[in-house]
């Protein structure tokens, strides 16, 4: 497949040079900017992660989703509490308490994994830079298997 970016007609083009050249994208070009070819380059940033990495990520998003059924949880019966005692108090109460526990769940989450994807980031830019894999272990503590995988 020898088609450059301009020259992709169709769907199969497309695919065939997001696989070709997958390894060599910093950035998902414009022509790509599809919900099938973001899922994608998702997925494929997800697979180079190490297999550390990969737990962590999917420790995080069951950490997220139960948070997400904790807050709705929250939120039905602090709805019905409200509801059978006449009240709105208990259905703000629930709400309140839920949306803020969620909150602070949520943002932990976040923040682990934004620090996961600049760790690769910066990782990458110190490949780039011909910094030796060492001296990238020693300044990201990262493991040099993990590295080599970036």
């Amino acid at each position: 497949f020898t088609k450059t970016e301009s020259e992709l007609q169709d769907q199969k083009d497309k695919w065939l040079y997001f696989l070709k050249n997958l390894e060599s994208f910093d950035d998902i070009p414009a022509i790509l900017h599809e919900p099938v070819f973001e899922k994608a380059f998702d997925l494929a940033e997800y697979l180079k992660y190490s297999p550390a990495l990969q737990e962590a990520y999917q420790n995080n998003l069951k950490v997220y989703r139960d948070n997400k059924n904790v807050l709705e949880t929250a939120r039905t019966e602090g709805e019905a509490k409200g509801f059978d005692a006449g009240k709105t108090e208990g259905k703000a109460e629930g709400k309140a308490e839920g949306l803020k526990e969620g909150k602070a769940k949520g943002l932990k989450e976040g923040m682990e994994l934004g620090e996961a994807k600049r760790e690769t980031e910066i990782t990458r830019k110190l490949k780039a830079m011909g910094l030796s894999i060492p001296d990238i272990a020693k300044a990201t503590g990262l493991s040099i298997p993990d590295i080599k995988k970036l």
